[in-house]
């Protein structure tokens, strides 16, 4: 659509004309619902206190996921911080502070 018929140079109207504007603008709720779902959902995490480091290394997993398409050094920082929890465990109960999955 941006090639073809120069959808980001478009008004709205122009953009409703087109044959496959419906798609276009039901992608863009979906993607707008999922933003505000994220949002929504990274602030509920944000206000869940850490209660051990299991939970330190949970958040900072997650914080590195959300900033792995920013880049730059605060992402670096926090990956780094991941990086090293994922290779120990807790003395206590042996389980890895970071899965596999959540490694950057």
């Amino acid at each position: 659509m941006a090639r073809e018929f120069g959808w980001l140079s478009l008004s709205q109207v122009e953009r409703r004309a087109l044959p496959q504007a419906a798609e276009m603008f039901e992608i863009e709720e979906r993607l707008d619902r999922l933003s505000d779902e994220r949002e929504h959902r990274l602030t509920s995490l944000a206000m869940l206190k850490a209660k051990d480091l299991h939970g330190v290394a949970s958040k900072l997993a997650i914080a590195a996921r959300v900033l792995q398409h920013e880049g730059g050094p605060a992402h670096q920082l926090v990956a780094d911080a991941v990086n090293a929890l994922a290779t120990r465990c807790c003395p206590d109960c042996g389980a890895p502070y970071v899965t596999g999955a959540a490694r950057q």
